[in-house]
């Protein structure tokens, strides 16, 4: 059957099914439209009609996904002839990496031109549908019009509409059958795409399972003509960049971003890097602002670039193996700089060879090379291995861990290596050469880590990070708990790229899924750990925000706004309670729990609850009085019963007073509400101070009035309004009774007491020698 006949059959039954589906048997008839707008209905009709025409229009577009989706099947069938071609040899795991990525590449030129095809389809059949609807309504009214015995005129335009309905509706159902055939064609490609894939990952599980077979005989056993054997074709450079250049056209957007965002960084680092001279070896990544907009660019646009082909890959860890050398290169002492350049250089030459065709010999000699030169590089830098810093690491036991680790590392390279010359290529290939880029992969990542690091370092000591006062009183807690955070994401991708790498990720992931899958049942309690994580997760997310939104309220917002005393700490305690409360409540939402069970379990426990608990909701209750109406606050001081102290904490049940012995007295909010409370700083800190002096009856009162009055006025801590005075109180035999009484703003009222106590008597006794007047 033609291509055309083809075409004729799917619109003839597109046709039929539009048909079927305008009246469906339990369907509600269209009603028809209304005789006296039938004018205006027409011209709406002819405009709908008019759209639609338009839309189906364009003859290029039609070409265009024609020849996209024949280059596409084409391309496919293509590449599965090479496939199976290469899939006939004993591949090595890089062959089948660049084989894989190939595809990976076919498949992401046919995602661009399906997803265009299904966008026109969907439109197609969205004026199909529309179209159905228009001329099931315009039968109807048809019917209405000869049945009302309507003009010929009327009719005959009403016959002409349903005309041009069905002229329009045949050409988009054969537009629509045409995107149907392309559908097909991009279905079949997207098939072949999958069967390559499940052959390569048959190939792979094959290809582990003979890691430990000998593909080639010893090194040292080589005959005249193991040097010509056939090499382990990955299909040649102009393979790989045929991919690069498919890959290119479909992702030239990312790629463009990716370079725009790594200009973007190297601008402003340089613009860093000026600001910051001299600021030692902790800035040293600034000092190479290329290097570092590199790493940093790449690792920020990867969302943009993905599933790059073989070649492409192996350029990218090139260039990030470049950068990281030149990063890291600063930061490191003398004797740490060759072994640096040396395994950068290794990791070059590997991805180099993972490019080209070689022979199994040539393999042979350049994985026995490479690995045994590695293992030395590793072994010698883990004995010298030491921070990147010239001050202490402030974590010695990660280094040490980290030594241990670079040793082993060594020795299994220098195992693969010895592999390699005994002919097991697929093993040391897998293992060494694996091993060797996973290795560099943390060199890399840890040349982003301290980049970030030093950027957060140097944003915290500038504005506008800078002029805020959380930020400016925690800033050493701040950067050490960002550091630490950059450490444990970089361990954990490391981790994630070691899995990936050795194929070991699925089965981890596998795991991991069953792990959180396992059920806990308590009783009627029957929850998943994911949940049981989830809910953890969940709590200390909602407590770390607490903490955060609570200091960023009490050091910046409060104290840029006037606010009546007591207020900000009332604001802070409930929004401490409410973004708790909050947290709670997703918390247990992430447990999945019937609400209703809680419900029937709070009914239960309400009768309780309401004998049980009344001194404690009282307690919450006045809390909350004490927070909204303020009569006492956190700092003053007051007396209740026999307590008498300072206010420290406000809490949901209770209060904590320091009495002035330093002891802690935990009061009930209650108690602060029913009982009589005295604060002697709820207005304000001003407060009268009584001193009893008594002085000789002989004295002269007039005098010791002004003297006593003198020494208090002189006292900067007294206030100057109401103006301190001397009464006299008591006038007896042989000493008078005078009573100073002055006013301070000082918390510290006690000491002032004292202090002008010792002056009144220093006073006096000068006053006493000269005459004045008699001791104190």
């Amino acid at each position: 059957m033609t291509a055309r006949r083809r075409l004729a059959c799917l619109a003839a039954i597109l046709l039929l099914a539009a048909a079927a589906m305008a009246a469906p048997p339990d369907a509600t008839p269209s009603p028809p439209l209304p005789v006296p707008d039938l004018s205006h209905s027409v011209e709406e009709l002819g405009a709908r009609l008019r759209q639609i025409d338009r839309s189906l229009a364009d003859p290029s577009l039609v070409a265009h996904l024609e020849r996209d989706s024949a280059a596409a099947a084409r391309r496919t069938a293509e590449r599965w002839a090479e496939t199976e071609e290469l899939l006939q040899r004993q591949l090595r795991p890089s062959a089948l990496d660049s084989l894989e990525s190939s595809w990976r590449a076919v498949r992401s030129d046919l995602d661009g031109t399906a997803a265009e095809i299904d966008r026109r389809a969907a439109e197609r059949d969205a004026d199909l549908a529309s179209l159905t609807a228009l001329q099931a309504s315009w039968s109807r009214t048809l019917e209405v019009t000869r049945a009302a015995g309507a003009p010929a005129e009327v009719v005959d335009r009403v016959e002409h509409a349903l005309a041009s309905i069905e002229a329009t509706r045949t050409a988009v159902a054969q537009r629509r059958a045409g995107l149907l055939l392309f559908q097909d064609a991009m279905g079949r490609a997207f098939q072949t795409c999958d069967d390559a894939q499940a052959r390569i990952d048959e190939l792979r599980a094959s290809v582990l399972q003979r890691a430990l077979e000998r593909q080639q005989p010893p090194l040292w056993q080589a005959g005249a003509t193991a040097w010509g054997e056939a090499a382990a074709s990955r299909g040649g450079l102009g393979f790989m960049w045929a991919d690069v250049v498919a890959y290119a056209a479909v992702y030239r957007g990312g790629l463009a971003f990716s370079g725009l965002v790594i200009i973007a960084m190297l601008l402003a680092l340089s613009r860093v890097a000026r600001g910051v001279p001299g600021r030692g070896s902790a800035a040293a990544p600034l000092r190479t602002p290329a290097a570092s907009a590199i790493l940093l660019g790449i690792l920020l646009s990867r969302p943009w670039r993905p599933n790059p082909p073989f070649a492409l890959q192996q350029l990218i860890l090139g260039v990030v193996d470049l950068a990281a050398v030149v990063v890291l290169r600063p930061l490191l002492d003398r004797r740490q700089v060759p072994l640096l350049y040396g395994l950068g250089a290794l990791v070059l030459l590997s991805l180099g060879i993972s490019l080209v065709d070689l022979t199994p010999r040539l393999e042979q000699v350049a994985l026995c090379a490479i690995l045994a030169a590695t293992a030395a590089l590793v072994v010698r830098g883990a004995a010298t291995l030491r921070p990147p810093f010239a001050t202490p690491t402030r974590v010695p036991r990660l280094w040490a861990a980290a030594r241990a680790l670079a040793s082993a590392f060594g020795w299994v390279l220098a195992g693969s290596a010895v592999a390699a010359a005994l002919g097991y290529l697929d093993l040391a290939a897998f293992v060494g050469i694996g091993l060797l880029q996973v290795l560099f992969a943390g060199v890399g990542l840890l040349a982003v880590r301290l980049t970030l690091e030093d950027l957060i370092d140097i944003a915290v000591a500038r504005r506008p990070l800078a002029a805020l006062h959380t930020v400016a009183r925690h800033r050493a807690g701040l950067v050490r708990f960002v550091a630490r955070a950059l450490d444990v994401g970089a361990v954990a991708l490391w981790v994630w790229i070691l899995l990936l790498h050795f194929d070991a990720l699925r089965p981890v992931s596998d795991g991991a899924a069953a792990l959180l899958e396992a059920r806990l049942q308590i009783g009627e309690l029957d929850l998943p750990l994911s949940r049981v994580f989830a809910f953890l997760v969940v709590g200390l997310v909602a407590v770390i925000a607490t903490r955060l939104i609570g200091a960023v309220l009490e050091q910046d917002v409060y104290a840029r706004m006037t606010l009546p005393r007591g207020v900000p700490y009332a604001l802070s305690t409930l929004t401490r309670y409410g973004l708790l409360l909050v947290g709670l409540l997703l918390a247990l939402a992430t447990l999945g729990l019937d609400l209703t069970r809680i419900t029937v379990l709070v009914s239960a426990l309400g009768l309780g609850l309401g004998f049980g608990m009344q001194d404690v909701m009282n307690n919450f209750v006045s809390g909350l009085i004490v927070l909204f109406e303020r009569p006492v606050q956190v700092g003053d001081a007051i007396e209740i019963g026999d307590v008498a102290g300072e206010i420290r904490r406000i809490g949901i049940r209770s209060s904590t007073v320091r009495t002035a012995q330093g002891a802690e007295v935990i009061v009930p909010n209650a108690k602060i509400i029913a009982e009589r409370v005295t604060n002697w700083t709820l207005s304000d800190h001003h407060r009268r101070i009584d001193l009893e002096v008594s002085v000789s009856a002989a004295a002269d009162a007039e005098r010791v009035i002004a003297l006593l009055t003198d020494v208090a006025r002189a006292d900067r801590r007294v206030a100057a309004a109401p103006p301190p005075e001397t009464l006299l109180v008591k006038l007896g035999e042989p000493m008078a009774d005078y009573q100073m009484r002055f006013w301070t703003e000082s918390r510290d009222w006690v000491r002032v007491r004292s202090d002008i106590a010792v002056a009144v008597q220093r006073a006096l006794r000068a006053a006493a020698s000269g005459g004045a007047a008699g001791p104190a």
